[in-house]
C-alpha cells in the first residue's frame, strides 16, 4: 500500500510537495494508508469466508429501461450459483432508504442491479454498501485484553439489502452465521425458524 501511495504521490508533483510542505498533510495520508491496510484486511476475511466469487471490478453498464437509457459503473460483482451481488464502496455510511426507493429516489443501485441480472442472465442476490471509513471500537475493557476480532469486523457490516431465498443466499454470504451476521444485517430467529433483518423478496428487490 505504501509503494502504491509513494509512487501515486510521485506521478504527482503539485500534490506531493503539499503533502511535503505540511506536517498535517502528511498525518492525514499516513492516516489513509492505515484506512486502506484496515479496509483491505477486512474485506480478505469477507472475502474468505463467503461462498461468492468476485467476478467483476469496475464494470461499465449500459441499458434502456421504460425508454430511458441508464449507465454507469458497477464497482463489484460478485456471483454464487445463480445468484448475482452487487457491491459499491463508499466512504461514509450509505444505505437504501425503501420509503424513498418507491417513490423514486435512491434508486441507483437497484437499477444497477436490475441492469446486471439482465446482462448476466442471473437471479439477484443482493445490492450492498460498503463503507470504508474506519470504525473505532468502543470496550470497557482493559487495554491489556485482546481485541475480539469478530465484534471489530461486525462493525464493518454492509450496508444494502439481501434476497429472501429460504436463506440460500444469506448462508452463501455468511456460512458461519449463528444468530447475527458479522457481515450482513440480517439475525436469525430460532424459535420463528427464520431470518429476519435487511431482507427483500424477489419481487421487491426487481
Amino acid at each position: 500500500i505504501k509503494k502504491l501511495v509513494h509512487y501515486y504521490l510521485s506521478k504527482n508533483e503539485i500534490l506531493n510537495n503539499k503533502i511535503q510542505s505540511s506536517s498535517i498533510n502528511k498525518y492525514f495520508i499516513e492516516q489513509l494508508m492505515k484506512d486502506i491496510d484496515i479496509t483491505l484486511d477486512v474485506l480478505r476475511s469477507i472475502n474468505n469466508i463467503s461462498q461468492f466469487d468476485v467476478s467483476s471490478l469496475e464494470e461499465k453498464i449500459e441499458d434502456n429501461i421504460h425508454g430511458m437509457n441508464f449507465k454507469g459503473f458497477v464497482d463489484r460483482i460478485d456471483i454464487y450459483n445463480d445468484y448475482i451481488s452487487i457491491i459499491d464502496y463508499k466512504s461514509s455510511a450509505k444505505d437504501i432508504d425503501l420509503n424513498l426507493a418507491m417513490q423514486g429516489f435512491n434508486i441507483q443501485m437497484l437499477l444497477y442491479l436490475k441492469m446486471i441480472t439482465k446482462k448476466y442472465n442471473k437471479d439477484p442476490g443482493a445490492v450492498l454498501y460498503f463503507n470504508t471509513k474506519r470504525r473505532i471500537l468502543s470496550s470497557n475493557k482493559s487495554i491489556y485484553e485482546t481485541i475480539n476480532h469478530d465484534d471489530y469486523y461486525s462493525m464493518y457490516r454492509f450496508g444494502g439489502y439481501v434476497i429472501d431465498d429460504d436463506g440460500q443466499v444469506i448462508k452463501a454470504i455468511d456460512p458461519y452465521m449463528e444468530r447475527k451476521s458479522n457481515i450482513i444485517n440480517v439475525s436469525y430467529v430460532k424459535k420463528d425458524g427464520k431470518y429476519k433483518g435487511h431482507i427483500l423478496t424477489k419481487d421487491q428487490l426487481t
